[in-house]
């Protein structure tokens, strides 16, 4: 069955570029993509590359929206699963801005979604910002993201900025590392780690869109 991830990190730590990685992935295995981010299909893929699907959902996204997607995969064969993609879900999945009634029908349609053959990749800055009921019914894989370049290699690290009075590092590569939890705390076990350099992703999507209250589009398909 498909998969719920809440993909977690402080600003900068590529939260999102991960989850776009995870999108291009899943546009190679060929499946279905729904996402609320601004994809760049020529950047991510390439002027080739053919038979992409790929739905854009509104901003901030009610349960219609999600029921108008239908299902990815109507087979057991989990590879053929499609993706979801809900970025700045601090913004709406909370019990802050939530009314009872609509986050009720949301959570009970995200309970069911994975049944339609969909993997749901939510990105919020921390997992404890997400409305509680959603988070003990959903939060199934918790991914912590961390950005090596802003890491210090132990003991090197040291050496140099004292052999230069401070004024060299010797910093990590830039790589982006998603930890996959089982559950949602830091002390659960991995069961993953999402790698990527991402330097081939930053054009792919828009690095400065602003999520709306008043999207005035619904669910549509996007084309090259």
């Amino acid at each position: 069955m498909a998969s719920v991830y809440f993909v977690t990190g402080k600003l900068g730590s590529g939260k999102t570029l991960t989850a776009v990685g995870k999108i291009r992935e899943a546009f190679m295995r060929g499946v279905p993509v729904a996402t609320n981010l601004d994809i760049n299909l020529k950047e991510m893929l390439g002027a080739k590359k053919k038979n992409t699907r790929l739905y854009r959902i509104p901003d901030k996204p009610v349960v219609e929206d999600l029921t108008a997607l239908g299902s990815a995969n109507k087979s057991y064969d989990v590879t053929k699963d499609g993706l979801i993609v809900l970025d700045e879900c601090g913004t709406w999945f909370n019990s802050r801005t939530w009314n009872d009634k609509n986050r009720q029908k949301l959570i009970d349609h995200l309970l069911h979604i994975r049944k339609l053959g969909w993997d749901v990749i939510f990105i919020v800055q921390d997992i404890s910002i997400v409305d509680k009921q959603a988070r003990l019914a959903l939060a199934e894989h918790t991914v912590f993201c961390r950005r090596l370049d802003r890491m210090q290699v132990p003991i090197l690290s040291t050496l140099v900025w004292f052999l230069t009075l401070g004024q060299g590092r010797l910093p990590f590569p830039k790589l982006h590392i998603g930890i996959v939890k089982y559950g949602d705390n830091q002390n659960s076990l991995t069961v993953d780690k999402w790698v990527f350099f991402g330097k081939d992703l930053y054009t792919a999507y828009d690095t400065k869109q602003m999520f709306r209250s008043n999207y005035e589009d619904g669910v549509y398909c996007v084309f090259r």
